[in-house]
């Protein structure tokens, strides 16, 4: 699959899903993905700026893996 075939830096949502489902680096499970999905902010075509997403998701991505909030769930 070709991403960003217009070198404009936007994919589309279903573009988005696959790279993050295919992503060896963060791992998430199908539901997370879901989930941060859900917080893209398509435009009116359904394409997402991705450098803006991945920077609205990597504080997301780091909560949900902080050392704080794994041993919340431990307990």
């Amino acid at each position: 699959m070709k991403i960003d075939e217009r070198k404009n830096g936007k994919i589309s949502l279903l573009q988005l899903r696959e790279v993050l489902l295919a992503s060896k680096m963060i791992n998430l499970t199908p539901f997370q993905i879901f989930v941060l999905i859900g917080s893209a902010n398509p435009d009116k075509d359904g394409f997402v700026n991705y450098r803006s997403f991945a920077g609205k998701i990597k504080g997301m991505i780091d909560g949900v893996f902080s050392l704080e909030n794994l041993s919340k769930v431990a307990n």
